[in-house]
């Protein structure tokens, strides 16, 4: 695409009402990506940590879970209090207490 037809389709976008962005990549999955309607209880085994403060989290069907964690998420390990970095592992079976936004309000790690 010249720049021409980049400035064309941004104007066609536009006046469309969605954003153009050029050069944006596409994450791509064959799982299904799950939006939360209310706040919402979702398990699983956490399968990707990001480096802002997201990760993924994949259910027992199957299905993805991006989750976003900020300052008033609260974190625990069997029960007990505990720290993101102790709860929020690559592989580690949670439970995320998720808002309609998809921030995680609790997250508690199951080790047993």
């Amino acid at each position: 695409m010249n720049f021409k037809n980049a400035t064309m389709s941004s104007v066609v976008l536009g006046l469309s009402g969605l954003t153009p962005v050029i050069g944006a990549g596409v994450v791509a999955s064959n799982a299904p990506c799950v939006l939360v309607a209310e706040d919402q209880e979702v398990s699983g085994s956490i399968t990707a940590v990001g480096m802002d403060k997201s990760f993924t989290l994949t259910d027992a069907e199957g299905a993805t879970h991006q989750i976003t964690t900020n300052e008033k998420t609260s974190y625990s390990l069997d029960g007990e209090e505990a720290t993101r970095s102790q709860v929020i592992v690559k592989g580690a079976d949670v439970v995320a207490k998720v808002s309609e936004e998809g921030v995680a309000l609790r997250v508690n790690r199951v080790t047993e």
